[in-house]
């Protein structure tokens, strides 16, 4: 009855960063109901010599805490720019379970590293449109990324290889 609810609202939420909020309330006469959520993790940001755990709307959580097969975003303005990556990701197509990183170019564009170690450069303009087309030759064709190190799709309405 004499607790404070917003000194142990703080006091839970300070125990961990992974804590996104926490919502106590009563339920009279002597019950307590304590909500937590916690942050969901979303990938490594990769920033100087520092790597953070990020959530989907590019919020640091946590720095140098090492969690494996989590995507890796690089470059410069990339937390900025994420909309792309979270929604090719959340498609759970074929194509996207092998996204390892991905690096913002040029403060203007993304380039896609599949876990084979092929490097997808995807344009500026409408890189939606792109990333679609490559998923659909992934599955209606025998377009194999492991034999190319580099698929260029910066020009529209071609695609360039190289072994």
């Amino acid at each position: 009855m004499y607790v404070s609810l917003s000194k142990l609202t703080d006091n839970i939420q300070s125990v961990s960063k992974w804590i996104k909020y926490v919502k106590i309330y009563r339920i009279l006469p002597n019950t307590l109901h304590i909500d937590v959520d916690e942050h969901t993790p979303f990938a490594l940001w990769k920033d100087d010599n520092r790597t953070s755990v990020i959530d989907s709307e590019g919020k640091v959580i946590v720095n140098d805490y090492p969690i494996d097969n989590l995507v890796v975003i690089k470059g410069q303005n990339s937390l900025s720019n994420l909309k792309f990556i979270k929604d090719i990701l959340e498609r759970k197509t074929q194509l996207s379970d092998h996204i390892s990183s991905c690096i913002y170019v040029g403060n203007r564009r993304w380039n896609i590293i599949l876990d084979d170690s092929s490097t997808v450069k995807l344009p500026e303009d409408n890189p939606y449109s792109a990333w679609d087309y490559l998923s659909h030759l992934q599955n209606t064709t025998d377009f194999t990324f492991s034999n190319w190190s580099i698929i260029d799709m910066r020009v529209a309405d071609k695609i360039f290889v190289k072994k």
